[in-house]
């Protein structure tokens, strides 16, 4: 008889804190099993031959039906063929993604009591398939914004803007976890076509994009277009630098005086 998993579509809440993590994280069986819901939360696979069928060994292993080999639920990741224990290598990931900070080998090492070499091996082991997973799309929704940014420097008449450029922004929107995956790209011409062509590079096709832009050719390229309106907040700021550069203009007219024709 197959192995039974639970389905990976009823998830428990996301843990929110350090002591929420190891509470529920802190065993090594519970870590294993929680692997193993995500692996094979639709019914266990065999990596060679595609079988269904298999049996749990003693050792915890899955031995498949078909080509009788046994199977650990780590094999094919990066914790395959590892002595580390699967609840420090959940812990190490849970400490990266959460801490503000970059963390460091010897800063993993004294948290999760590991020599000093092991802590660097699993940081770049980690390190490495999150830039793997950064480079897949992004998957929807997805919220789209150019934002203008630019250096100020007080000159002799006035504050002057330098070095002025558009970026485009795409993050992951969730319910669940919050903000996502995020890209960034430079606009150097059309900002509408721009967006277009930044979406399709960075966004999986057929996923929802939200943007307060103007985009109506993105549904033709496949993906969900909605056009959502901009906060009371972001107006507000728009108006108060419109309200700002009038008043500049306005004092450096009547500093200089303003020329008139004879």
């Amino acid at each position: 008889m197959p192995p039974q998993f639970a389905s990976t579509r009823a998830r428990p809440p996301y843990p929110k804190t350090d002591d929420d993590f190891y509470s529920r994280f802190g065993k090594e069986a519970t870590c294993i099993k929680h692997l193993e819901k995500w692996r094979w939360g639709k019914g266990f696979r065999c990596p060679t031959c595609k079988s269904t069928k298999g049996w749990r060994t003693a050792d915890g292993r899955l031995s498949c039906a078909g080509c009788r080999r046994k199977i650990s639920v780590t094999a094919g990741t990066i914790l395959d063929r590892q002595r580390i224990l699967v609840r420090k290598w959940l812990a190490a990931a849970w400490l990266i993604t959460r801490r503000s900070i970059p963390v460091s080998a010897v800063a993993l090492s004294r948290e999760l009591k590991l020599g000093y070499q092991t802590a660097r091996t699993m940081l770049y082991k980690l390190r490495t398939a999150m830039g793997r997973s950064m480079q897949r799309p992004l998957r929807g929704p997805v919220e789209v914004a150019p934002i203008d940014l630019g250096t100020t420097r007080q000159g002799v008449r006035g504050p002057r803007i330098r070095g002025q450029l558009t970026i485009a922004v795409a993050i992951e929107v969730s319910r669940e976890k919050g903000l996502g995956r995020v890209r960034l790209c430079r606009i150097r011409d059309d900002p509408g076509d721009s967006l277009v062509s930044f979406v399709c590079d960075a966004v999986k096709p057929g996923a929802e994009v939200r943007t307060d832009k103007l985009l109506n050719n993105l549904p033709e390229r496949g993906y969900s277009y909605i056009q959502v309106g901009r906060s009371a907040y972001e107006k507000q700021q728009d108006r108060n630098s419109v309200e700002r550069k009038r008043e500049w203009h306005s004092r450096s007219a009547g500093r200089h005086g303003t020329r008139t024709s004879s």
